[in-house]
């Protein structure tokens, strides 16, 4: 998928989505599982502790859908991990099967079989994997450019920062895109 169209997919389901102002995850979080008529859970891991996991899984339940993510992370990452599995599931990405190994460790009380999505971030080289990380930055980019201009926890400086991270990490996104 080129970037151009991935662009443009993303930009369609940014349509669809609430973002609240000022941006704050879990309201953001709160008001897409109230759209959605799903519960939302986010839930810390501590990845050595569960042997080798990626920083970030979506899994979805019946009713319910999960997001795990690295909780040794900082704040930024962890944001950024969690907007990358909503992306995920905004965009109606498919299982990956192959996690349901990692799943188990995570989760060993749940049946496998009633996993109805189960997606982990361990690397880019898939294009559901680019397209759910481009959009995570459309969000996460939008809100980067709000924070940039208030004052969050008092830190007026972090601003050029994150304008700074956000125009880099955009560079990268993009140029897997061009492969």
């Amino acid at each position: 998928m080129k970037l151009t169209s991935a662009r443009r997919r993303c930009t369609a389901v940014l349509r669809d989505v609430e973002m609240p102002n000022p941006f704050d995850l879990t309201a953001f979080c709160d008001g897409l599982a109230s759209k959605r008529g799903r519960r939302l859970h986010l839930h810390p891991f501590c990845p050595s502790a569960a042997g080798q996991l990626p920083c970030g899984i979506y899994l979805s339940v019946g009713d319910d859908d999960y997001i795990f993510f690295d909780g040794r992370t900082s704040p930024l990452h962890r944001d950024h991990i969690v907007l990358h599995e909503i992306s995920h599931m905004l965009l109606g990405h498919t299982t990956d099967r192959g996690l349901l190994d990692t799943v188990g460790r995570l989760l060993p009380s749940i049946d496998p079989r009633v996993l109805e999505t189960v997606l982990a971030r361990t690397s880019y080289s898939t294009e559901q994997e680019r397209e759910a990380e481009l959009l995570a930055t459309l969000i996460g980019g939008g809100t980067a450019a709000h924070a940039a201009t208030t004052k969050r926890g008092g830190d007026a400086e972090s601003g050029p920062i994150l304008d700074r991270l956000h125009t880099t990490l955009s560079h990268v996104t993009a140029s897997q895109y061009r492969r």
